[in-house]
């Protein structure tokens, strides 16, 4: 469990110190125009949703709320909700999960408006799952650091469509909903 710890605070901290990295290379001049942009202006909204249907049903709401710390370097968070149920042979689980993520980013310009970013986050969700040694259905917490990148296309002077593919470093077969230890996500900003 302490190398986990260890790993995740390395990749936090390599995440968090690489936009300050990159900013402290650019001309006294853009730094300058970036820390003039108005509190206001610096933050930013948007979120997903998402539908499955059939022998797995989810719905999900995650509504984002970011800060622009400076023109390119980005950080915020997300409230999620998942409504959860599969379906087994003779018996049917369902759940609600709840949770949060944290992230970072750093949008690098490619051309006339597209980007592409270095994206780090914490993701941490609590759901209900079935204990067989009491019988009952037992509040568990689960909570691990997605590592990977996007692209940004723009949508509008402020806005943007972001396409993500994100990697999940403590990936568990056994107690993850996902199949696969990728997680592929498509948000608006603005």
């Amino acid at each position: 469990m302490w190398y986990r710890i260890l790993i995740y605070s390395l990749l936090l901290s390599l995440v968090l110190w690489l936009p300050k990295r990159c900013t402290a290379q650019v001309s006294e001049d853009t730094a300058y125009e970036a820390n003039s942009i108005p509190l206001k202006d610096r933050f930013f909204f948007g979120g997903n949703v998402g539908f499955q249907f059939g022998d797995i049903t989810a719905i999900s709401l995650a509504p984002l709320v970011g800060f622009r710390i400076t023109e390119a370097w980005q950080a915020g968070t997300v409230l999620s909700y998942t409504y959860y149920k599969e379906n087994f042979p003779g018996y049917t689980y369902e759940t609600n999960i709840i949770g949060g993520r944290l992230f970072t980013r750093y949008l690098i310009d490619i051309y006339n408006g597209l980007r592409i970013f270095p994206h780090g986050e914490l993701l941490t969700n609590r759901f209900k799952q079935y204990n067989p040694f009491s019988g009952e259905e037992e509040p568990n917490w689960y909570t691990t650091f997605l590592l990977g990148g996007g692209v940004q296309f723009p949508i509008g002077g402020r806005g943007g469509l972001n396409m993500l593919a994100l990697y999940d470093l403590d990936y568990n077969r056994d107690t993850s909903f996902e199949d696969s230890p990728w997680v592929f996500r498509v948000e608006v900003v603005f």
